[in-house]
């Protein structure tokens, strides 16, 4: 029998148009690509059904578009039956009422989940519901414990990484510090969810009184007070495209700071445009980049961070072959890669009855 793929995703409104975890849809072969609009209801009557439902639904950050793609997939599992393989891209945040219904769901449904374990009790308020979804697509090994502790079995749990386009984050080597004998050593710190602003903040502060180094922030307008009265501190928002790529193939280290990670896009499009990176050990980080090649700080170790810059900037050698590294690491995690995997766990679920309990 073949196949009948569906996949259901959205835009991440900070994310530029070659990031995220939608980028997966450029390679897999699906039938059906159902791209929804995150937003909140307006219409009075939806905006309070909406609410209405959250009382029940698996995800607590699930809106109506959610309900939109839910009702799309009871569709196609009509219309295709065994066929069907439904993949929500962005799973914990868009699934809610299905997997009370999946053992009369025809085909099969395969979840994406993206958030922290520290977020995970938050955002899936029924997490137990999910053990009759009959895939979960993890994208670290941190998020297993949660799963399991609320009764989801280890045969439906899959680490698979997230991807990054190695075809547009590429290195450029006309304009860095060991390169083409700059002035200022630059130091970029991009993102906004999940980040640790203090941290960036106190090591920014330890180099006022040095002009060889200049931070770069991009981030959004909101994070702009953490870095108020830092004259060797940059900050950008709601940048284009361009502006992000140039970003990284310019400066020299990626400083990342994280109150909790899996995947982060920022890591793995810095590593493929050659930036050697200085970041506290959070979570998931070392399965996309391991200890060995990375700069890790103990959390919060602004010292620590601030010494590993210096040396970066006063070991040209040093430079460039964390540089070659990262871009041979970035290689690892390309979609078409990532793509690989999960045509793998595709063939998987649809050659075997799904075991709901």
């Amino acid at each position: 029998m073949k196949r009948h793929l569906a996949l259901f995703t959205t835009k991440v409104p900070y994310h530029s148009s070659h990031s995220g975890y939608e980028q997966l849809i450029r390679y897999i072969d699906a039938q059906d690509v159902v791209f929804r609009v995150r937003k909140n209801a307006e219409n009075f009557w939806i905006k309070n059904l909406e609410r209405a439902l959250r009382q029940f639904t698996a995800s607590k950050w699930y809106m109506w578009d959610g309900v939109e793609a839910e009702w799309a997939t009871w569709r196609k599992s009509r219309k295709h039956g065994d066929a069907l393989i439904s993949h929500f891209l962005y799973g914990d945040n868009a699934i809610g009422l299905l997997p009370y219904f999946n053992h009369k769901l025809a085909g099969k449904l395969i979840l994406s989940i993206h958030a922290c374990p520290s977020d995970l009790g938050e955002i899936l308020q029924k997490p137990k519901i999910l053990k009759r979804v009959d895939a979960l697509v993890l994208l670290g090994s941190n998020q297993k414990d949660f799963f399991l502790e609320n009764g989801i079995p280890e045969k439906k749990l899959h680490v698979i990484p997230h991807g990054v386009d190695t075809e547009y984050f590429v290195p450029d080597d006309r304009n860095q510090f060991h390169t083409n004998n700059r002035k200022t050593f630059e130091i970029l710190m991009v993102g906004n969810w999940r980040r640790n602003f203090p941290f960036y903040r106190r090591v920014a502060e330890r180099f006022l009184n040095d002009s060889r180094f200049h931070f770069k922030v991009i981030s959004q307008n909101h994070h702009r007070f953490h870095f108020e009265n830092l004259p060797n501190v940059s900050f950008y928002s709601n940048v284009p495209d361009a502006f992000l790529k140039q970003a990284y193939q310019e400066s020299d280290v990626l400083l990342l700071g994280l109150q909790d990670a899996v995947a982060n896009n920022v890591l793995l499009e810095a590593m493929a445009c050659g930036l050697p990176v200085v970041s506290e050990k959070i979570g998931a980080l070392p399965e996309y980049l391991s200890l060995d090649k990375g700069f890790y700080v103990s959390p919060n170790d602004d010292g620590a961070a601030a010494n590993f810059i210096k040396e970066l900037q006063s070991n040209k050698n040093l430079w460039l072959n964390k540089r070659e590294e990262m871009i041979t690491e970035s290689k690892v995690f390309k979609w078409e890669n990532v793509a690989q995997q999960v045509e793998i766990l595709y063939d998987k679920v649809s050659k075997k009855k799904s075991d709901n309990a």
